[in-house]
């Protein structure tokens, strides 16, 4: 064994002598076989770890969006709606608007349910882009969209639900091949007030929306 080193001399204290970390070669053989396993198990936890938060993020998506259309849910509406009622400073500033496509059940009946979905879908798109970025927008149930303004006045209330109506009344959706259908929309509108809470707005935005209708549809009716 005359110079010559055994074998994992970083276990052989008897070849290198003590302290062994003033021993050069037993330094980098240990960094050399404990550094790769180290690195490759931080790498491990961090891809695990990674994993695991977009599987939360992605459930957590999952349980807020309506499944067809994407954006949020009738459960998530409501439990906004309800967070507004604890919030002091939001009572008087947002408004609720309630948007019902017109005639909806003549699509599903004349072109089929995949059309029908089509509309939903190419409508809550087209609703989206004509919001603001702090505007809320849900599917409520069927073809009844919600939707929830905040800061804003009367004026800018109206401008909103107006853009929306004139973007959905000017679009075309594709039904078939050279077959184009419209679909407007009916929208009842009710603002907050001191004093009143969230869901009572609720029910009066839904009360306009009626009135909406029953004047002849695809136009805008204040609470």
């Amino acid at each position: 064994m005359t110079g010559e080193y055994q074998y994992a001399p970083m276990f052989n204290l008897s070849t290198i002598g003590y302290p062994n970390f003033k021993n050069l070669f037993w330094l980098a053989s240990t960094l050399y076989f404990s550094v790769p396993p180290f690195l490759i198990g931080i790498f491990i936890l961090s891809t695990i770890l990674n994993q695991w938060r977009k599987r939360e993020i992605f459930i957590t998506e999952l349980s807020q969006k309506d499944d067809l259309t994407g954006i949020y849910n009738r459960r998530v509406l409501t439990q906004h709606l309800l967070k507004l009622d604890q919030d002091p400073q939001t009572v008087s500033s947002y408004a609720i608007l309630l948007l019902d496509l017109d005639h909806f059940k003549r699509v599903n009946d004349t072109y089929g349910h995949i059309v029908g979905d089509q509309v939903l879908i190419q409508s809550a798109q087209i609703l989206k882009q004509n919001l603001r970025t702090d505007d809320m927008l849900g599917r409520y149930g069927g073809e009844e969209f919600l939707i929830i303004i905040h800061n804003s006045h009367f004026y800018e209330v109206y401008r909103v639900a107006e853009r929306c109506r004139q973007a959905l009344e000017t679009s075309r959706y594709l039904a078939g091949v050279g077959i184009e259908i419209q679909v407007t929309c009916s929208i009842g509108i009710a603002c907050s007030e001191s004093g009143q809470n969230a869901l009572s707005i609720l029910n009066e935005a839904d009360l306009a929306l009626y009135q909406a209708k029953s004047k002849g549809r695809n136009q805008i009716t204040f609470a």
